[in-house]
């Protein structure tokens, strides 16, 4: 019997309306023991990073849209988050 895959959860480090121009980190958090060693981003089929921190700097409208993360240990478990949408607004600024 395996054990159970972790629960990953993503973190946003803004909470409200994000505009272009913003940055903003998102941590994917898991309760996996062991700990994650691995960690990928996925956006539209890809990303990579290898951190449970994503920081998306300057965002722009092309940045959002669904992100989830994908956590793997050291004993070969391994769980993706559910997703969370990045909605970002236009600034409105000529």
């Amino acid at each position: 019997m395996f054990p159970d895959s972790p629960q990953l959860t993503i973190q946003k480090s803004i909470d409200g309306a994000i505009e272009e121009g913003d940055t903003i980190a998102l941590t994917c958090a898991s309760d996996a023991n062991p700990p994650p060693t691995h960690f990928t981003w996925v956006k539209d089929g890809g990303l990579g990073n290898g951190s449970d921190t994503l920081v998306l700097k300057s965002i722009s409208l092309g940045e959002e849209g669904s992100y989830r993360c994908k956590a793997e240990n050291g004993i070969g478990n391994e769980a993706m988050s559910e997703p969370v949408m990045i909605h970002v607004d236009a600034n409105g600024e000529l």
